[in-house]
């Protein structure tokens, strides 16, 4: 069953809309007092949601709400603690000191401890709630670019699932057991850059491309204010623009949102902008993964299947591992190195 984009349900002193921006995103806007009115409609209109996603981001605005009787506050503090492990997160924005004191009720009796966020600036949560809604819709499947510009003209781009400041753990351990030390490094969907940046303070030749101009206009401040130089290049990897040859590619995000029937072009152009015997350190989604939204999953034979076909690529390791960023728990993932034939 899958639930209407929004729902409005009305009582005499208080209402409530559910709406539904985005796959495993739901906001409760709610009006009035509500001293129980509404009854389960609440409950049983978001059971849908939850039987439809394997984790929700709810987002309740209560700005417009005078507050809950104890009884209603009760009801939704069983409620969340009965679905905590389906719930992603829980942010809600008071519009009273009274809602307030409410909302730090139901979050101590429901359990949900640091997994509800109670915000006190309107801003701040349209902002969460948009940068939600973006996520979601982009990690449902779709590649538009000027969606991907969109989501990097937010703000809160620290914030992102995918964002890591560090070097990628497992392409550091990796460089250094291929000893590759040195040369052009081509980090493809670069995102915020950091990876492009990592890699130019270890002393690399690093290029950092994306489609989003937003995305890097942001990864070179970051790279100004840490003193080094990576390129940044507005580049479509499916229509690239880029000369080689490079001595490694990363792709830490990049193939693995790729529709199906765009993959042998990307492996084509990957071969392409390779030395010969240079290396391709791929990092996706794992079969392993819960769930069927957000990137595809690979395992270790689909890989082998896609790049090694037509003597492209030798597969040397496929290593079972987690995408470091900002998602708790980090999600499985699958790390793959490879070498042009």
């Amino acid at each position: 069953m899958t639930a209407p984009k929004t729902t409005k349900l009305e009582g005499v002193h208080s209402a409530m809309i559910i709406g539904r921006p985005a796959p495993g995103v739901v906001i409760l806007t709610i009006e009035g007092a509500d001293i129980g009115e509404l009854g389960e409609r609440p409950f049983l209109e978001l059971a849908p949601d939850l039987q439809s996603i394997e984790t929700l981001q709810l987002f309740v605005d209560a700005r417009a709400a005078s507050g809950p009787s104890i009884e209603v506050s009760a009801q939704w503090a069983s409620w969340l603690k009965a679905n905590y492990p389906r719930l992603a997160h829980v942010t809600m924005l008071p519009g009273s000191r009274f809602v307030h004191i409410t909302a730090e009720f139901v979050r101590h009796f429901a359990g949900l401890g640091d997994k509800m966020r109670i915000l006190m600036d309107p801003a701040a949560f349209d902002d969460a709630v948009r940068t939600a809604g973006t996520v979601a819709g982009l990690l449902a499947g779709s590649r538009s670019f000027p969606v991907w510009e969109q989501l990097y003209q937010n703000e809160g781009i620290e914030k992102l699932p995918w964002y890591c400041a560090e070097l990628d753990p497992d392409l550091d351990r990796a460089l250094a057991r291929y000893g590759v030390t040195g040369g052009r490094i081509a980090d493809l969907g670069t995102g915020p850059g950091t990876q492009a940046i990592e890699l130019a303070a270890r002393g690399y030749d690093a290029t950092g491309t994306d489609v989003a101009r937003a995305a890097l206009d942001y990864a070179a401040e970051r790279a100004k204010e840490r003193g080094v130089s990576p390129r940044f290049l507005v580049d479509d990897v499916l229509a690239t623009k880029l000369e080689g040859p490079f001595d490694a590619i990363f792709d830490r995000g990049c193939f693995h949102v790729l529709s199906p029937e765009d993959r042998d072009r990307y492996v084509d152009n990957a071969h392409r902008l390779l030395a010969p015997r240079a290396y391709l350190f791929l990092k996706t989604f794992s079969h392993h993964q819960p769930g069927g939204q957000g990137p595809h999953r690979f395992s270790p034979d689909d890989i082998r299947r896609i790049f090694a076909a037509g003597a492209r690529f030798e597969v040397l390791e496929s290593i079972e591992t987690v995408y470091q960023g900002q998602l708790d728990p980090f999600p499985k993932a699958l790390f793959t190195v490879m070498r042009r034939h």
